[in-house]
């Protein structure tokens, strides 16, 4: 039997070959490298304040669990879970009415002062998941997974299950479009 020590030291790839086997306990160091990653990218997705968004961390794991013996090994553990999280949140987004996407924004921290020390930072970076969020879904995904999640474009195309170019395009965009939003909310 492997010691836990030794298994939080091996490949990702290895950990997702036990779990396959059965091995509960390599799901769970894998699990445990990861849920951070899918977190922000499910965060980043639907919008922090998002109720679903603890729910679909927990639907990746278990559905990597499920679907464990299909990992083929063509990309990173990594990319593949960020994979799967995506169709998950896509289904969300799906299941989610266009009066709730509008209201799914980052606010200032409740009970916050406007005057207090650290207030502009906090406003900028509210500015920011308020303008992700006004990005059509496909630019926000690519956005996210380049920008925020640090995937490369190829990584990042695999993930979203679209050409490289397209990929590229959907970032390109986002880019532009963030640029432009972040501008009319100084501008106001």
């Amino acid at each position: 039997m492997t010691s836990p020590r030794s298994r939080q030291e091996r490949p990702e790839e290895a950990l997702v070959g036990e779990a396959a086997g059965g091995d509960a306990e390599a799901l769970g160091v894998l699990y445990d490298l990861r849920r951070d990653d899918v977190a922000r990218f499910v965060a980043r997705m639907l919008g922090a304040d998002h109720p679903e968004v603890d729910d679909i961390v927990q639907l990746t794991f278990i559905t990597a669990w499920r679907r464990a013996a299909s990992f083929r090994g063509d990309a990173s553990a990594r990319v593949w879970l960020l994979g799967i999280a995506r169709n998950l949140v896509l289904q969300a987004v799906r299941r989610r009415s266009r009066a709730d996407a509008a209201k799914a924004r980052l606010q200032l921290l409740p009970g916050q002062d406007e005057g207090a020390p650290g207030a502009e930072r906090r406003a900028m970076l509210a500015a920011v998941e308020r303008a992700i969020q006004q990005l059509s879904a496909l630019q926000r995904e690519a956005f996210v997974l380049c920008d925020v999640q640090g995937l490369s474009t190829r990584e990042a195309a695999t993930v979203a299950e679209v050409p490289m170019g397209t990929l590229g395009r959907r970032l390109y965009d986002a880019r532009r479009s963030l640029r432009a939003l972040l501008r009319e909310e100084t501008a106001a």
